[in-house]
């Protein structure tokens, strides 16, 4: 039986993960992180620091971020059929980091890890070309992102002992970034997926 991958990637807002994981849509499974959370905001005892976290543009806190991975996982993993499980940011501090390699490990999976680094710039002109609902705190979610998430990327990038990891400039072009990942990861991307559609998909 071959290695068991899981695809992390962490990059700020708008830094480009959706556009970059869309292609590989028969390869992969994707782990909505934000569909659990927002679902927990209305209909969970979470439900008040979830909605204070959303409308300030801040982080949710560690522990229940733990424990939404922990339900959206628990929902996939036995329905992988080879594929390759790929998480699509709210991983932001370290502290989530250690909390979701760990579930990994002990389930057999091994970590590979795609950081995103995009300038500001760039997250800022990609917001404004697509619809979301939380993008009217962009600039607060990035200021959240230099504070937390960035010295994490270069603590990630300092220690590779327990995960592969890949550096992927996301401003480069969408071809790039896809043609990067999959000779990471070991995995086609989807003939019938156009570039050109993925690339309006920047988050």
């Amino acid at each position: 039986m071959g290695e068991k991958k899981f695809g992390l990637f962490i990059s700020p807002p708008a830094g480009g993960k959706g556009s970059t994981i869309k292609p590989f849509n028969r390869a992969t499974v994707p782990i909505s992180m934000s569909g659990v959370l927002k679902q927990w905001k209305t209909h969970s005892e979470y439900g008040r620091a979830i909605q204070h976290a959303f409308k300030e543009g801040t982080l949710v806190p560690d522990h229940i971020v733990a424990k939404a991975f922990d339900q959206a996982w628990e929902e996939i993993k036995t329905t992988l059929d080879n594929r390759v499980p790929m998480l699509d940011g709210c991983v932001r501090t370290m502290h989530q980091v250690h909390l979701v390699i760990k579930t990994l490990h002990k389930d057999g999976f091994t970590p590979y890890v795609v950081l995103m680094p995009t300038p500001t710039e760039v997250c800022l002109e990609r917001a404004k070309n697509r619809k979301r609902e939380d993008d009217y705190l962009i600039k607060e979610r990035l200021e959240e992102y230099k504070r937390v998430t960035i010295p994490l990327m270069k603590s990630l990038h300092k220690g590779r002992k327990s995960m592969h990891l890949l550096l992927v400039y996301g401003a480069l072009p969408l071809r790039r970034r896809v043609e990067r990942v999959a000779e990471f990861l070991d995995i086609i991307p989807d003939e019938k997926v156009p570039l050109e559609v993925c690339s309006t998909i920047q988050n």
